[in-house]
C-alpha cells in the first residue's frame, strides 16, 4: 500500500485487502532498517509535530464503525467484511484532516523522512494490536499521508488529492483502507513495511525485464527507474539499511545502463548508472564492463554530438550549443583509456567472461591504433624556431 500517483489500478477496496492478505509472506531482512530507525527516532520539533498531527487526525471524528457502509466492518474486519467506504462520512472528514495537516507537511521536511514514517508505522501496528480499529484509524490516516507525501512530495500529494472528491476517494481506497484493515485486525507486523516496498519494487523490476526482452527499452528504463526510486529511501548516511533494497537498486542501475546501451545517444547515462552501481558495490564486474562499453562505443570525433560521457568534471558537457558541446567532449584517446581501465578491472573480477575479453581486446587495439596515428601525425608537425 505504499502509494504513488499512477502505481495502482482502480479496483474494489475488498479486492485490494484480500490480495494483500493472500500474498505469500516475502522474507525480508529488515533488522538493519529497524536498528537504524531506533537510532533515528523522531525527536524535538519533529516528534512534537507528529504528536500534533495525530491529534488532528483523531479530532476529525473519523469513526471506525461508520468508516464503511456496513457498520459492522469496523468491529469485525475479516475476509468477508463489506469494506465499501461510507463516502458521506469519510470524505468530509478526510478533507478536514488534509486541510489542517497540509501546512505541517509542506513545511516540515523531517515529517516525511523515513525515521518519522517508520515510527508512525510501528505505532499503527502496535495500536491495532492493543486497541483495535478505533485506535488504529487516526494513525492509519497519518501514516498514509506521510507515505504519500514521501512518494509524491507534499505539494504534489496535496495538489492531487484536493483536485476532486473522486481522487480523494481513490487515494483512500488504494492506500488507507488496506493498511487500516490489516492493522485494525491486529494482523499487522512491523516487517510489513519493508515487505510491501520490496514486493512492489520487485514487481516493477520484473515488468522492466519483460519490456527489455520485448525490445521496449525506454519503457523498461521507466520501470527500473521506479524500482530504484522506491529503494532510494533505504539509502541513509551513505549506505543501504535494507539489504534487499540495496540488491534491487544495484540490479536496476545495471539494467538501466543496459537499456541505455541499446539506445542512441545514451552513453553518458549508461556510464552514470554504472557509477551509481559502483557506489553500491565497488567490485561489481558488470558495472565496470558496461561502463567500459559505454566509453568504447561513444561517438567518435566528427559524429553527431550526443552528450556523451562527462563523468570527469573537466569534461562536463556545456549544453549551450553544438560547437561548445563538441569542444567539451573528451578526446577519443581519453575515452579509450577509460574503456581499457574499466574493462581490465572487469576482466580481473570476472576472469572467465568471454564478452569482457572480447571488448577489452577491441579497446586495446583501438587505443594502440590511436596512439600510432597520433605519433605519426606529430612527426608531420613543423618544428618551432
Amino acid at each position: 500500500w505504499v502509494v504513488g500517483a499512477g502505481e495502482y489500478e482502480k479496483v474494489g477496496t475488498i479486492d485490494i485487502a484480500r490480495e494483500a492478505a493472500s500474498q505469500p509472506v516475502l522474507e525480508v531482512d529488515d533488522a538493519p532498517m529497524w536498528e537504524w530507525a531506533r537510532a533515528h527516532a523522531p525527536a524535538g520539533e519533529v516528534a512534537s509535530a507528529l504528536g500534533e498531527l495525530r491529534e488532528i487526525c483523531a479530532a476529525q471524528g473519523l469513526s471506525a464503525g461508520s468508516f464503511f457502509l456496513d457498520a459492522s466492518a469496523g468491529a469485525a474486519l475479516g475476509p468477508n467484511a463489506a469494506v465499501h467506504l461510507n463516502e458521506g462520512h469519510v470524505l468530509p472528514r478526510l478533507a478536514g484532516v488534509l486541510k489542517a495537516a497540509s501546512q505541517y507537511l509542506r513545511e516540515g521536511a523531517g515529517l516525511v523522512g523515513l525515521g518519522a514514517r517508520l515510527e508512525t508505522w510501528r505505532l499503527l501496528v502496535d495500536t491495532g494490536r492493543s486497541e483495535g480499529a478505533q485506535g488504529a484509524l487516526p494513525l492509519a490516516v497519518l501514516w498514509c499521508m506521510l507515505e504519500s507525501c514521501a512518494a509524491e512530495t507534499p505539494v504534489g500529494f496535496f495538489k492531487r488529492v484536493t483536485y476532486s472528491k473522486g481522487v480523494l476517494l481513490e487515494w483512500a481506497e488504494a492506500s488507507l483502507v488496506p493498511a487500516f484493515v490489516r492493522c485494525a485486525g491486529g494482523e499487522g507486523e512491523h516487517s510489513d513495511y519493508a515487505r510491501n516496498v520490496i514486493s512492489v519494487a520487485l514487481g516493477l523490476k520484473e515488468r522492466g525485464t519483460e519490456l527489455f526482452r520485448a525490445g521496449k527499452w525506454k519503457e523498461s528504463m521507466e520501470k527500473y527507474g521506479s524500482c530504484v526510486g522506491m529503494c532510494e529511501q533505504f539509502f541513509q548516511g551513505g549506505a543501504h539499511i535494507l539489504p534487499d533494497g540495496r540488491d534491487l537498486a544495484l540490479a536496476c542501475h545495471l539494467n538501466i545502463a543496459a537499456c541505455c546501451l541499446k539506445l542512441k545517444g545514451r552513453h553518458e547515462q549508461a556510464a552514470q548508472h554504472c557509477t551509481f552501481a559502483l557506489h553500491i558495490d565497488k567490485d561489481c564486474a558488470k558495472a565496470y564492463f558496461r561502463r567500459g562499453v559505454a566509453f568504447l562505443t561513444s561517438p567518435q570525433e566528427g559524429d553527431e554530438p550526443t552528450g556523451v560521457v562527462g563523468l570527469e568534471a573537466e569534461f562536463a558537457l556545456n549544453q549551450q550549443g553544438r560547437e561548445m558541446e563538441r569542444e567539451k567532449q573528451p578526446p577519443r584517446e581519453v575515452l579509450l583509456a577509460w574503456a581499457v581501465r574499466d574493462l581490465e578491472r572487469a576482466d580481473v573480477l570476472a576472469p572467465g567472461d568471454a564478452l569482457v575479453k572480447q571488448h577489452l581486446q577491441r579497446a586495446r587495439e583501438e587505443a594502440r591504433a590511436g596512439s600510432k596515428a597520433a605519433a605519426a601525425s606529430s612527426k608531420n608537425v613543423p618544428g618551432v624556431g
